[in-house]
């Protein structure tokens, strides 16, 4: 997710499916993020050639390996209904397309598997398909992802060490102009009067730059 947008978001994975497509050659479908629920991510529609996924997975950052899952395990399923269509053009898919071809037929969702037990819904050709492609995708993503991490959470902690360094450090030297300009005054002071200047001054200090 290299852009925060949502709309950057839907171009990353729509570029990320169409990349799939060329690679599965079929051809990409659309995908168009929908309020699913928590307990879905996304689904594959025949008729209108078009993956939904899951718009609240894809707005947190937390999800955008399931994302991707998800991405690839519909398009697994476009994948299958373009090679029921043109299996001439899938040789290497001859011997499991007559079982796609039936599972499409009569196919269990998850709604209706929730009734009758929900193996019957992961253990469809279909299904056991798409559900091996999703994983295989969303590893490749898992290493640039963790490096990627690693890499902003060390340069943040760069910037924040830097700017706590530079912040200290012209601290320490105003404190020292103020000083040495000042020296000529505290001379007539008693050390308990010092150390009380000192204290108001530094509360004033942390007050104003909101170290409370």
């Amino acid at each position: 997710f290299k852009n925060d947008t949502i709309e950057g978001r839907q171009k990353s994975l729509q570029t990320l499916e169409k990349r799939l497509a060329e690679i599965e050659g079929r051809p990409p479908v659309k995908i168009v993020f929908m309020e699913l629920g928590k307990d879905s991510c996304g689904f594959y529609s025949d008729s209108e050639r078009c993956m939904y996924i899951n718009s609240e997975h894809v707005k947190d950052p937390r999800y955008r390996l399931e994302v991707i899952d998800t991405v690839a395990h519909e398009g697994q399923h476009a994948l299958q209904h373009f090679a029921v269509e043109h299996p001439e053009q899938f040789p290497q898919y001859k011997e499991v397309i007559p079982y796609w071809r039936a599972n499409s037929a009569a196919y269990i969702p998850p709604e209706i598997a929730k009734f009758l037990g929900y193996e019957y819904y992961y253990n469809q050709p279909k299904e056991l398909n798409a559900w091996e492609r999703g994983p295989q995708i969303s590893a490749l993503f898992k290493n640039k992802f963790e490096t990627f991490d690693n890499m902003l959470e060390s340069a943040f902690s760069r910037v924040e060490t830097d700017h706590a360094e530079s912040y200290l450090g012209k601290a320490i030297n105003t404190v020292k102009t103020c000083a040495d300009r000042l020296m000529g005054a505290f001379s007539g002071m008693s050390d308990v009067q010092f150390r009380q200047m000192l204290r108001a001054g530094a509360m004033t200090l942390a007050h104003h730059h909101g170290f409370h």
